[in-house]
């Protein structure tokens, strides 16, 4: 079990720990297109056990770093209370070099393989987007859309959208601008032609 200490060490493991194998599963019977069958991703169970020991590293800092208008993949936050950036977001958002080294090595040599009857076709490289169930990818997308939280919160703090001010019990409430939950963004702000603009 020396790959978790060297990962720890060095950063790196051998690329075909990250490999995974596609399989074409029929979802109905007589199957005329490839449009009848679903893909399930095949990872590796080392690569498997290393990104839960990362996801489960992130999940105790992520609340600390991203604000309160992320409501997803965060401990203590929920929907009802209410991708990934460059290495620059998450160092100043106090993660360091290794660590952000071990997060990108993970999701950069990715490769994939289709199983044709049990048999390996080769391996292509992922172009784009995260494998599907990578434990990783929550994290990395509430800590991008961090960076999207912000901008509306400069864009407000400069007067460009307004928000809404909702009421609490105690009487006080709160200014609320937007809401961000896994893939949904929702902003509030006065329906005006100007903030429609600004917005976009």
């Amino acid at each position: 079990m020396g790959f978790i200490p060297e990962f720890h060490e060095h950063g790196r493991f051998v690329r075909s720990l990250n490999s995974t194998f596609l399989v074409l599963v029929l979802k109905k019977g007589g199957a005329k297109d490839l449009r009848d069958f679903r893909s399930i991703s095949l990872v590796g169970g080392l690569y498997k056990l290393l990104t839960k020991v990362l996801a489960n590293r992130l999940k105790k800092v992520v609340g600390k770093v991203v604000s309160s208008s992320q409501n997803a993949f965060v401990e203590r936050r929920q929907i009802l209370e209410a991708l990934l950036l460059a290495n620059e977001v998450l160092q100043k958002m106090g993660f360091g070099k290794k660590r952000v080294g071990w997060v990108k090595w993970c999701i950069s040599i990715e490769t994939y393989s289709v199983l044709v009857n049990g048999t390996s076709t080769g391996f292509f490289n992922n172009l784009k987007g995260l494998r599907q169930g990578d434990l990783l990818l929550p994290y990395i997308f509430v800590i991008g859309m961090e960076a999207l939280s912000y901008l509306i919160k400069k864009a407000v703090s400069g007067g460009y959208l307004t928000g809404y001010r909702v009421k609490g019990r105690g009487g006080r409430g709160v200014q609320l601008t937007h809401l961000l939950y896994v893939d949904d963004t929702l902003v509030f702000y006065e329906t005006s032609e100007e903030q429609l603009a600004h917005l976009s």
